[in-house]
């Protein structure tokens, strides 16, 4: 540190830079340069974690005193090699390719094809499991097979830095080809483009962190020929399919927005490979838990349900993590009933959130990670016993129990024990939470899965003391994959852009592509029949004439929306209605607004969200569905006519209209931005 204090000194003179593209200098992401990036740097150093992401300003795989002098570099105006459009365009630091980039939580890429000297460079094409490339790519000249696919030979489950990994034999050992899990992460936690480099089209993949890769659309080769060159990208990871040995597993894109991270090919066929940093595995990955050493992964049991790899607040499979009450999502110093949040004191009892603990603020996987991690239900939990080998060991020095299911997945509960008071008793032991809450007089028990040296069992335990919890997963649904909703549970407040959220989805529904349910105007319940004799304020069997229930019902006891969902949801009026007209964007094309097989029209919202709109159509006087259009209440009467209300009206466009208040229609709510 020396050296550094002087160094520090001079530099508390230099100028403040501020950015425009990307700098890789700017390490603490504060839009400057400046004498504070260094200290990140050298934090960083230390054995601070916070900008482990950016601190690796030159991109050659280390963190050290280098860095350093690439941020006084910059500082001192001394940026060199923009005649590169790599570095131009803010995709490397400098011309001396290839480097390290890292796209989050230390996963780091090469910047170019093994093959290639730039990173728009197509560099080599090579089949599967080949270090050289081919001047024919077809079975009958593949290495790895005795002329057909049937015939393949078996390299492994993984060739990552094997002599069958282009990456590592080409490129040493700091480099490998990536699996699969590190291909779905670019796809999953990162945003792609179109983009031309230097002329040339590929995909621009862009991490949370800022750091960018472009991967040229270097196509396939095909027997002797390139095959969609120019259209598309097509690279190995160095995963093999796991149903049909001929294949391996690929990340693919074409041009019209199609991207593909975990496709099989065939392993023949010559595609480009993009190295990744290799790293020591830990005790996971060498125990067959983990796929890398970047947790938490998803483990797909075979059964129907995936858990992560690892428990909430920790960092590795053999971390106990946090410890919490149930339904409460932070930790606390002590676990009494005194201050647990859902303990009414003066009525002795436990009261129970009357929507659940599951994809919600009193659920800890997801207030924790997001996404669609959830907290497992005890069926979840016990099928860990029920459809799994298990046995007590230890990892990493950790005790606790694994459990391996039929398609050879595992994973690992280490013991936890748990806290009481400012205690942890029961150390030996592994206890976790379930969703579902014991009844009793008073409610104080919730169930939880034990695991010991002896059995696995399902227990009840006091709310209030501190579990572990272990994510479940859940697949991304039909609304996340087309990037209406953020994760699978519904519903969501989606922006407006004018001071108002819609939901995701309608009264009734459980997704937004669901019909839901079909209300007369005014009432709360459904019912079999719409004609006008049935309706709820129909003042006569003979005459059209229904009782006057108020300008404008929103948030009365007349609104569905509002008896149904609670808190400040309630039904758009009128004036919301003219607003979604008039200032959002609506699009219904035959063959285009489909979700999930469902048809609809999508509603751009001003700051670029979208809503998918079911086309369900309303019962009428004919208590028959008339699907084909979208109907939806408002709040508001029609003041000339009080047998009408206005709707939300979706066909071939959005309008607000008018019909007769019988009707059955969907309920869309709305409510105030928070």
């Amino acid at each position: 540190m020396k050296i550094i204090r002087p160094l520090l000194s001079f530099l508390s003179f230099c100028f403040c830079i501020s950015l425009s593209a990307k700098n890789w200098a700017d390490v603490n992401g504060d839009e400057t340069v400046n004498i504070s990036d260094v200290v990140a740097v050298i934090n960083t150093i230390s054995g601070n974690k916070s900008f482990m992401d950016t601190a690796d300003v030159n991109c050659d795989g280390n963190v050290n005193i280098s860095d350093v002098v690439a941020v006084v570099n910059i500082m001192a105006g001394q940026e060199t090699d923009m005649d590169d459009p790599a570095v131009a365009a803010g995709f490397c630091p400098n011309s001396h390719h290839p480097h390290f980039i890292n796209m989050g939580d230390g996963r780091k890429w090469s910047c170019c094809n093994v093959g290639a000297t730039a990173p728009w460079e197509f560099g080599g094409h090579y089949a599967w499991g080949e270090t050289e490339e081919d001047t024919w790519y077809g079975w009958s000249a593949y290495q790895h097979c005795d002329g057909s696919e049937e015939s393949c030979y078996d390299l492994g489950k993984d060739i990552s830095r094997t002599i069958h990994d282009v990456a590592y034999v080409k490129w040493g050992d700091r480099w490998c080809m990536p699996n699969l899990s590190q291909a779905e992460y670019l796809g999953r936690n990162c945003i792609n483009e179109v983009f031309t480099l230097n002329g040339i089209k590929g995909r621009k993949v862009t991490s949370k962190n800022g750091a960018v890769i472009f991967l040229p659309g270097a196509g396939e080769k095909q027997d002797g020929y390139y095959f969609t060159e120019g259209e598309s990208g097509s690279y190995w990871t160095s995963t093999v399919c796991d149903t049909v040995p001929g294949y391996a597993y690929e990340f693919w894109f074409e041009f019209d927005n199609v991207i593909t991270w975990n496709n099989d090919f065939d392993r023949c066929y010559g595609q480009s490979v993009r190295p990744v940093a290799y790293e020591e595995p830990d005790a996971a990955v060498k125990a067959g838990l983990c796929p890398d050493n970047h947790h938490p992964h998803v483990i797909d049991l075979g059964f129907g349900v995936s858990f992560s790899c690892c428990n909430v607040g920790a960092d590795a499979p053999w971390e106990i993590g946090g410890y919490y009450a149930w339904a409460e999502t932070t930790e606390k110093s002590s676990y009494d009933v005194d201050n647990y949040s859902l303990y009414n004191s003066s009525e002795g009892v436990f009261p129970v959130p009357r929507i659940g603990v599951t994809g919600n603020r009193f659920d800890v996987s997801y207030a924790t990670w997001g996404g669609n991690w959830y907290m497992p239900d005890n069926t979840q939990l016990s099928k860990l016993a029920n459809y799994c080998s298990s046995e007590w060991t230890e990892l990493n020095g950790v005790s606790g129990r694994k459990f391996t299911a039929s398609n050879g997945s595992s994973v690992f509960l280490p013991a936890t024990g748990y806290r009481s008071g400012e205690s942890i008793e029961g150390s030996a032991v592994g206890y976790y939470w379930t969703t579902k809450y014991a009844p009793s007089r008073t409610g104080s028990d919730a169930e939880a899965l034990q695991v010991s040296e002896s059995n696995v069992v399902l227990h009840t335990m006091k709310r209030y003391y501190g579990l572990c919890a272990r994510p479940v997963f859940e697949a991304p649904d039909a609304a996340v994959r087309a990037m209406f909703c953020p994760d699978n549970h519904h519903p969501h407040a989606i922006d407006l852009g004018n001071g108002y959220e819609i939901a995701c989805c309608n009264v009734d529904a459980d997704a937004p592509w669901e019909t839901g349910g079909f209300y007369s105007w005014g009432e709360t319940e459904t019912k079999s029949d719409y004609f006008w004799t049935e309706y709820k304020f129909s003042e006569s069997e003979n005459d059209l004439q229904f009782t006057y229930l108020g300008a404008d019902i929103a948030g009365t006891d007349y609104d569905v929306a509002h008896v149904k969902w609670g808190g400040d949801w309630v039904m758009p009026n009128r004036e919301l209605a003219v607003f979604l007209e008039n200032n959002c964007r609506f699009e219904d094309y035959e063959d285009y607004c489909y979700l999930n097989g469902v048809h609809g029209g999508v509603l751009f919202t001003k700051v670029g969200k979208k809503v998918f709109l079911t086309e369900a159509g309303s019962p009428g006087d004919d208590p028959t569905i008339r699907a084909g259009r979208g109907r939806f209440w408002t709040s508001t009467c029609r003041e000339s006519d009080h047998n009408d209300a206005y709707m939300i009206y979706v066909d071939r466009d959005l309008s607000c209209d008018t019909d007769t208040r019988n009707f059955g229609m969907n309920i869309r709510p709305v409510r105030k931005k928070k």
